[in-house]
């Protein structure tokens, strides 16, 4: 998988996947990992996602600090 060499794109549609369940069972921790995974390489999309899972406690335990840092990241990239 390119995921698993590092392909930041591929790393974030994971995360979708199992954020979503698409091809996959949903799973909230794996949709966590593959996004950080993606997030920590620039990816903005995975770093709003990040965003939204630690505003809602998806995954990870909920934190408005986090939630707010991710946004941040994102929004720094336009998105």
């Amino acid at each position: 998988l390119a995921a698993d060499q590092g392909d930041v794109e591929a790393q974030s549609k994971v995360g979708l996947f199992y954020t979503t369940g698409r091809g996959v069972a949903k799973d909230d921790v794996e949709a966590v990992k593959w996004s950080r995974l993606a997030a920590d390489q620039g990816s903005a999309e995975a770093q709003f996602m990040l965003g939204v899972f630690y505003d809602n406690g998806r995954g990870v335990a909920e934190s408005s600090g986090e939630a707010a840092r991710w946004y941040r990241l994102s929004a720094n990239q336009g998105n």
